[in-house]
């Protein structure tokens, strides 16, 4: 056996066995960048859009390993960022809404306050933060 390899170098398989040929990358997690990126669209009213969103693009860019990248990551990726996107959006929103709410400030009375300050009448605005505090 060893002289047929050795006479004809031609069928000589250095590969070994027939090994299945695997694109780079990870298909499982370019398929759980495509379901947290969706989830973090659903769940970004609560909170976790920004969280799951960011776990998405981490596992979407690292799904590709070294060659391109696969469809489920690249439509995870872009699913996954709009949702962060959303979530800090929302989160802001949130913020502002409950900053308003604590205060109770009338916003267009402040501008009237600081107009004042500006024109030179400093009481106006002492009157203004009194009332908040």
């Amino acid at each position: 056996m060893n002289d047929y390899y050795n006479s004809n170098p031609q069928s000589y398989d250095y590969n070994g066995p027939d090994v299945p040929y695997h694109p780079p990358g990870a298909p499982g997690m370019a398929t759980a960048a495509l379901v947290l990126g969706i989830c973090s669209i659903l769940f970004s009213l609560t909170g976790l859009g920004l969280i799951l969103g960011s776990i998405g693009i981490v596992l979407a860019l690292l799904s590709r390993g070294k060659g391109q990248m696969n469809t489920s990551a690249k439509f995870g990726l872009g699913l996954s960022a709009g949702g962060a996107v959303l979530g800090i959006i929302i989160m802001l929103g949130s913020l502002l809404f409950i900053t308003h709410s604590i205060t109770k400030t009338d916003w267009d009375d402040f501008s009237d306050y600081v107009y004042e300050y500006d024109a030179g009448d400093q009481d106006g605005m002492e009157d203004f933060f009194s009332g908040i505090l």
